[in-house]
C-alpha cells in the first residue's frame, strides 16, 4: 500500500480530530441535556402540582370517588398529565387514569415516598421516579398537600412517563448527529483546502531553506509530496549547524570583547539615547561603586550623583563630544568616610552615530581615575614648597645673623653669642633636614642597606624609652612598656630604633604634660606582630589622619618647628617599614588619644601570647626604673 502523502495525512488527522471532538461533545451536551430537561419537567410538574392544590381547595369537597376521580380528569386535561388525588389516610379517591370502579381496589398510597415525604414530613413537595404499581410504567411523580375550607386534607400528585424525556433527547441527539455529519462535510473540505495552501507553503519554505544553506543540487531537485519534510528536515538541520557555528562565533566574541573590557583599567559605559545603561564594565563598577545585582537599562542618573558628568552626557545627545574632570565620592552617612573614598575622575564622553527614524543618541563614557596622579601632583608641589621654605628659613636666619656680626656685634661680648648660637641651631636644622632628604631618597630608591635579623622586641622597646626617658619625664609623661618577654621580629635593629623612637618623641612633643604613653606589643596572627605607641592627649582630627604619613605635612606647624621636626619623621617611618616587609598606621585610641602601629614579620618559634606573659611596666627614668636585663 501506497504510503499517504502530507495532504492526506492531513485529512485523515482532521476527520479523526473532529469525529472524536463530535462523539465526545455529543455524549457531554447528551447527559447534560438529559439532567436540564428532567429537571425543567419536574420544575414545571411541580407548579402545575400547586395550581392543582388550590384548584382542590376551591371545588366542592371531594369525599366519594366519583366527585374527586371527575376533578381529576380535569388536572389531567389542563396539565398533560396524570393526575391523582389522594386522602389523608392514603387512600386513592380519584385517578385520571383509573376507572371510577376501580379505585376502590387500588391499594393505598400513603407509604409512596413522595406522598409519605408530604403528609408524615411536612415537605412542601415530594417527588420521586420509579416504575408504577399501578400502571407499571416507569414514571415521574410530584406531590402536593391541599387543604379544603371544609376541613378535608389530601394530596395531589401529577406524574408524567419518563419515555416523554427520552423521546426529546433522542430527537436532540438526531439533530445532533445530522450537525455532526454537516460539520464533518465541511472539516473534510476544509482540511483537504488546508492541506492544498500549507503543502504550497513547505514547497516554498524547503526551497528558501535550500537556497539558505547554499545548496544548489537539491534546490535544482523537484520535490515529490512525500519527500516534503525530508527535504525540510535536511534544509532545517543544515541551518540549525550553520546557526549553531553562527551563536558559537558570536560567543567568542562576546567573551573575548567582555574580556578585553573588563580588562581595562579605564572605566567604560554605553548609554542609551535616555540615559539606560547597556553595557558596562569591571572598572566603571568599581570607580562608582555600584551595586553587584545587574546594570542593564538601569539610569546612571538615579546611581550617580555627578551634575558635571550629567551635563556632558546630555550635551553628547546633540552629538557634542566633550572631557570633564570632576569629584566623586560615594553617598554615605560618615563624612570621614566620605572624605576618605573621594575620587577625582576624568571623563571622556563620545556620541554614538543616531539611528533614523530617532531623536537623540546613546552614548559612550569612558572613565579614568586621576586621583593618585592629582594626588602626587599636589605632594610635588607641596614637596617643592616645604623644602624651599624649609630651607629657605634657616639660611635667611644665618645670612641674617652673618650680617650682623660683620656689621661689628662679632666685638660686642653679649650680642656675639647670641647670634653664633642662632647660626650654629639653624645650620644644625639645615643639616639635619638634608639628612633626612638623602635618608629618604635613599630608601625609596632601595639604596639603603638593612640588615633584616630577629630582633627581641623587648630590648628594643627598652632603649628607646631610655633615649626619650629625659624628655618625658621633663614632661610629666608617664611611659609604660607593655611587652612580652620573647617576642622576636625580623627587622633591622637601627631601624626599628628609629621607628619606635620616632613615635615615642612624637607622643612626647605632642602630649599635654602629665600624660601616659604606652609603647605596646601584640600578636596579630602566627606571622605578624604588631608594635603600638598609645597615648591618652588630644589625639589628631579625622581631616588630617590620611595625610600624616605624607612628607612635610603637619597638623600644628608652629609647634612643630619649636621641637624642632623637620616634617619627614613619619614619612620615614612608613617607608622603612615597607623596606622591612612590614607596614605603619595610626589609628584613634579610645576614648582620646592616638595609636600609632608598625606591623613587622615574626620571628623565632613564633609562639602564642596569652594574658599571662603580657608584664605592664612603667619607664619613668625620674624613679631611677631600671629595664629587665
Amino acid at each position: 500500500m501506497t504510503r499517504l502523502g502530507f495532504r492526506g495525512r492531513l485529512f485523515l488527522v482532521s476527520v479523526a480530530l473532529v469525529l472524536a471532538f463530535g462523539l465526545v461533545s455529543g455524549v457531554i451536551l447528551e447527559s447534560r441535556l438529559h439532567a436540564l430537561l428532567s429537571q425543567q419537567r419536574l420544575e414545571r410538574l411541580s407548579q402545575e402540582a400547586r395550581l392543582g392544590a388550590e384548584l382542590v381547595e376551591l371545588a366542592p369537597s371531594a369525599q366519594d370517588h366519583a366527585s374527586a376521580d371527575r376533578l381529576a380528569t380535569v388536572l389531567a386535561e389542563a396539565t398533560g398529565a396524570r393526575a391523582t388525588i389522594i386522602g389523608l389516610d392514603g387512600r386513592v379517591l380519584g385517578d385520571s387514569r383509573v376507572e371510577t370502579e376501580r379505585l376502590s381496589q387500588v391499594e393505598n398510597h400513603g407509604n409512596r415516598p413522595e406522598v409519605y415525604s408530604v403528609l408524615r414530613e411536612g415537605a412542601a413537595v415530594g417527588t420521586d421516579t420509579r416504575v408504577s404499581a399501578t400502571l407499571g410504567e416507569a414514571a415521574t411523580y410530584v406531590a402536593v398537600a391541599y387543604e379544603h375550607p371544609g376541613g378535608q386534607r389530601g394530596v395531589v400528585r401529577l406524574s408524567v412517563p419518563a419515555t416523554e424525556i427520552r423521546a426529546e433527547v433522542l430527537r436532540l441527539r438526531t439533530l445532533m448527529g445530522l450537525a455532526g455529519l454537516v460539520g464533518l462535510f465541511v472539516a473534510a473540505f476544509m482540511s483537504l483546502l488546508a492541506a492544498q495552501l500549507v503543502t504550497r507553503e513547505l514547497r516554498e519554505l524547503v526551497a528558501e531553506a535550500q537556497r539558505l544553506v547554499q545548496d544548489e543540487a537539491l534546490a535544482d531537485e523537484p520535490l515529490a509530496e512525500r519527500d516534503i519534510f525530508q527535504g525540510l528536515s535536511g534544509s532545517v538541520n543544515r541551518l540549525g549547524s550553520a546557526l549553531q557555528r553562527t551563536m558559537s562565533n558570536l560567543a567568542r566574541e562576546r567573551d573575548r570583547f567582555e574580556g578585553v573590557l573588563n580588562s581595562m583599567q579605564n572605566g567604560v559605559l554605553a548609554l542609551s539615547r535616555r540615559g539606560r545603561i547597556k553595557v558596562w564594565n569591571a572598572a566603571a563598577v568599581e570607580l562608582f561603586e555600584l551595586p553587584d545585582e545587574s546594570l542593564r537599562n538601569q539610569y546612571l542618573k538615579d546611581l550617580v550623583d555627578a551634575p558635571e558628568l550629567m551635563e556632558l552626557i546630555r550635551e553628547a545627545r546633540e552629538g557634542k563630544e566633550g572631557a570633564v574632570e570632576f569629584s566623586y565620592s560615594p553617598a554615605g552617612d560618615d563624612e570621614e568616610t566620605v572624605a576618605a573614598s573621594r575620587r577625582q575622575l576624568y571623563a571622556v564622553v563620545t556620541p554614538l552615530r543616531e539611528l533614523p527614524g530617532r531623536s537623540g543618541r546613546g552614548c559612550v563614557v569612558v572613565l579614568r581615575d586621576v586621583t593618585d596622579l592629582r594626588r602626587l601632583e599636589t605632594m610635588r608641589r607641596d614637596f617643592i614648597a616645604n623644602v624651599s621654605h624649609e630651607l629657605r628659613t634657616p639660611v635667611s636666619v644665618v645670612r641674617a645673623a652673618a650680617e650682623a656680626l660683620d656689621d661689628g656685634a662679632l666685638e660686642d661680648a653679649e650680642a656675639a653669642p647670641v647670634f653664633i648660637g642662632s647660626i650654629l641651631r639653624n645650620a644644625e636644622r639645615q643639616a639635619a633636614l638634608i639628612d633626612d632628604l638623602l635618608s629618604l631618597s635613599r630608601i625609596e630608591a632601595g639604596r639603603m642597606e638593612l640588615e633584616l635579623t630577629p630582633q627581641d622586641v623587648q630590648r628594643a622597646a627598652w632603649r628607646v624609652v631610655e633615649a626619650v626617658g629625659v624628655k618625658a619625664a621633663e614632661h610629666g609623661h608617664t611611659l609604660e612598656v607593655s611587652v612580652p618577654a620573647g617576642v622576636q621580629v625580623m627587622a633591622d635593629a637601627g631601624s626599628l630604633d628609629q621607628i619606635l623612637t620616632n613615635y615615642l618623641a612624637n607622643a612626647v612633643a605632642y602630649c599635654p604634660d602629665g600624660s601616659r604613653i604606652e609603647l605596646a606589643c601584640e600578636r596579630r596572627s602566627r606571622k605578624t606582630v604588631r608594635l603600638e605607641v598609645r597615648d591618652d592627649g588630644p589625639g589628631v582630627a579625622p581631616k588630617h589622619r590620611s595625610r600624616l604619613f605624607e612628607r612635610f605635612y603637619r597638623i600644628d606647624k608652629g609647634r612643630s618647628r619649636d621641637t624642632g621636626g623637620t616634617g619627614l619623621g613619619l614619612a620615614i617611618v612608613k617607608h622603612l617599614a615597607e623596606a622591612m616587609h612590614g607596614r605603619a598606621g595610626f589609628r584613634p585610641n579610645q576614648p582620646k588619644g592616638s595609636v600609632f602601629w608598625l606591623d613587622l614579620p615574626a620571628a623565632g618559634p613564633g609562639a602564642e601570647l596569652v594574658s599571662e606573659d603580657l608584664v605592664t611596666e612603667e619607664a619613668t627614668p625620674a624613679s631611677g626604673s631600671v629595664p629587665p636585663q
